[in-house]
């Protein structure tokens, strides 16, 4: 048998017998944590030793916290931070867990290989358990990276392409609720829940200042346009916010709805890149500034959601 084959079979095997949660199939946060620890500390120190592992009380396995996470991340190249959970900290499975991937590991004799050969199989086993790690977006938080030769609009397209099917929605609207409120300081920009629906709450939109209504969508379904043609007929001016990829979808929707010429459809990224490009002075230092607003008024007006944590743009390199 070959030896990748056998390695499959052997991370199988020990996959499948970690603890899994209550409510999906999936393992548990914590000995997936574990598992990318000890693969981790084996690509320095290939040693099968759980003794070798543990700190002074034995009780659990060394390295084990967000930092070392976090580094784990970056090596992935995921644009992601940790935020919350302790990585394995306090999870009383965790030697057991390791020590079975040790076990798992013993009869492959990965010890024979070259060191790069043999991390080159180890790192292969952490892809995989990261995918499942980055189901738990609860735990993470978005990392915005700026670089001087980036759009505006670019910078926003971004951020939403880090953002969860779970989480797009509201990262969407608050990046509007933001730019709204750098934008026109002395006008009070309205803060609701993305998990808010606009009817029980009595709202004509997301957002309303003087006489236009603006909605934000990630997904321009046929409700939205229902809901736009009672605000013109209410006598509004409407905008419709949709990603740049569903622009030319809505466009098409508004069409059916014989409301093409009555609204306008705009994407995302250009609302809110153009009015800080502007107050920017279209200077990559200004820019800088009001970037950084743009991203506190975010941060602050998030945590009016329940997974605020997941939601927060960590700055970097801005």
């Amino acid at each position: 048998m070959e030896l990748e084959e056998r390695v499959a079979r052997a991370y199988q095997r020990w996959y499948e017998g970690l603890e899994k949660g209550k409510s999906n199939s999936l393992p548990d946060w914590g000995p997936i944590c574990t598992g990318l620890i000890i693969l981790e500390r084996l690509t320095a120190d290939y040693t099968l030793d759980i003794e070798h592992h543990k700190t002074a009380n034995g009780s659990q396995i060394r390295g084990q916290g967000l930092p070392l996470a976090n580094r784990i991340l970056a090596k992935f190249h995921v644009a992601m931070k940790l935020t919350s959970g302790e990585f394995g900290r306090t999870n009383r499975s965790s030697v057991p867990t390791a020590e079975k991937l040790l076990d798992a590991l013993k009869p492959l004799h990965l010890e024979h290989l070259s060191k790069d050969e043999r991390n080159q199989i180890l790192t292969a086993l952490q892809e995989k358990l990261l995918a499942t790690l980055l189901t738990y977006s609860d735990h993470f938080q978005i990392e915005a990276q700026y670089e001087p030769a980036m759009s505006t609009e670019k910078f926003v397209r971004s951020v939403l392409a880090k953002a969860t099917p779970k989480t797009s929605g509201a990262i969407a609207q608050h990046l509007v609720g933001a730019k709204l409120e750098l934008r026109f300081p002395d006008i009070a920009i309205s803060n609701h829940s993305a998990s808010t629906a606009d009817a029980p709450t009595e709202r004509s939109g997301d957002f309303i200042i003087g006489d236009t209504v603006f909605h934000v969508t990630m997904a321009p379904q046929d409700l939205v346009f229902l809901k736009c043609r009672r605000n013109l007929g209410a006598g509004y001016r409407v905008y419709l916010l949709v990603p740049e990829g569903r622009v030319q979808l809505a466009l098409r929707k508004a069409k059916l709805f014989e409301l093409e010429d009555e609204m306008v459809v705009k994407s995302i990224e250009s609302f809110v890149g153009q009015n800080i490009d502007e107050l920017g002075n279209f200077s990559t230092d200004l820019l800088k500034q009001q970037l950084r607003k743009l991203i506190g008024i975010y941060n602050r007006r998030i945590q009016i959601e329940r997974h605020a944590p997941e939601l927060r743009i960590e700055e970097v390199s801005l």
